[in-house]
């Protein structure tokens, strides 16, 4: 009889014990298949002064990066690097992220290239150019961003070998160590939703900075500008099917507070998945400065006229005009926009999509 009650009792406090617990998110692992996809199209929004904080390590963590807001946004996708203008700086590159950033500053609207190697074992970062109006910047890399796949506790260091020019004329080396750990799983919310994901902790202790000048045959040494410099932090959560979500950094300089954070605002659906015939809407130039030429082809369902609209990233109509014949070629003007990706969609009289597609303003 006792022994029953004792069974009893342990049974229905076992049971307790599972009910008040409190929930546990279960533990994830990235691969190359969680990593961004060709022809998605990303938005970054960042925080320029952050007040968030990055959080407790560990198993099971709750991470809240709600109050990252949204100063700007950068966008981008990501596309076969044979269709990009740098491609053959990096030839070993198998994928390509081009972006326009959202400001602030000198560079705002300037237009990027990372060059990517993705596989099933890594995904790194070999090399970078960025377009503005008034420099010209290359950077070879050779950064592991993920050594995959990633699990919680996953780490592995690397020297890393940054070598940009700027313009032609100016050119630096910065070599340092980098330190990455997963150091913690659970669930970390932002302003666009919460995910079940991997923390990985980077930290990047540079070793110098050596700054050299074209001379105008070859690149003379001109000074190391800093030795021993500011240590950094770096704290990027990664979720299946998302990539990374959120971005938390920190440096020594600023007493270790944190200095920039970003979350992943929206993925769209990548631009050839965008259903239209490939004789039917012809675009030109694009990119371009924000005017366009677009001929419907054969588009009989829209020989009566039609509308065609244009989105940007955010899903706001930013432009709307109609049309009367198919056969003519009809001029957007867009210029008013800023540098980015648009999406456009062409309606025949009944409201029916002929096609779609994507501009490109680069001003």
């Amino acid at each position: 009889m006792k022994t029953k009650q004792l069974l009893k009792t342990t049974l229905c406090f076992v049971a307790f014990i599972a009910w008040a617990a409190p929930k546990s998110e279960a533990q994830i692992t990235i691969t190359q298949s969680d990593m961004p996809q060709l022809w998605k199209v990303y938005l970054e929004s960042w925080d320029t002064l952050p007040t968030v904080s990055q959080g407790n390590a560990g198993a099971n963590q709750t991470w809240n990066l709600s109050a990252i807001k949204n100063d700007f946004i950068d966008s981008g996708y990501y596309q076969s690097p044979n269709n990009t203008p740098y491609y053959s700086k990096f030839p070993s590159a198998t994928d390509a992220y081009k972006s326009v950033l959202g400001g602030p500053g000198a560079l705002k609207g300037s237009v990027g290239y990372d060059y990517l190697i993705s596989n099933s074992s890594v995904y790194q970062l070999i090399g970078e150019y960025e377009v503005s109006p008034t420099v010209l910047v290359d950077t070879f890399d050779n950064e592991k961003q993920l050594v995959l796949p990633l699990n919680y506790r996953s780490n592995w260091s690397e020297t890393v070998r940054q070598v940009t020019t700027m313009s032609g004329v100016e050119r630096s080396i910065i070599v340092s160590t980098q330190l990455d750990t997963v150091d913690g799983w659970g669930s970390v919310t932002t302003p666009a939703g919460s995910y079940n994901s991997l923390r990985l902790k980077e930290v990047t202790l540079p070793q110098y900075d050596s700054v050299f000048i074209w001379s105008g045959s070859s690149w003379t040494f001109f000074q190391v500008i800093r030795t021993g410099f500011t240590k950094s932090e770096n704290f990027t959560w990664y979720a299946n099917g998302m990539g990374a979500v959120a971005d938390v950094t920190m440096d020594s300089l600023n007493g270790s507070k944190v200095t920039g954070a970003f979350y992943l605002n929206h993925v769209t659906a990548g631009v050839t998945n965008i259903s239209s015939p490939a004789d039917a809407i012809t675009v030109y130039p694009n990119p371009s400065a924000g005017q366009f030429t677009m001929e419907l082809g054969n588009q009989s369902s829209a020989a009566t006229g039609g509308t065609v609209e244009v989105f940007n990233m955010l899903g706001q109509d930013v432009y709307r005009m109609q049309f009367l014949n198919s056969n003519a070629q009809i001029q957007l003007n867009i210029s008013a926009q800023p540098n980015g990706l648009y999406l456009y969609r062409v309606l025949n009289t009944d409201g029916t999509t002929v096609g779609q597609g994507k501009l490109i303003i680069e001003k």
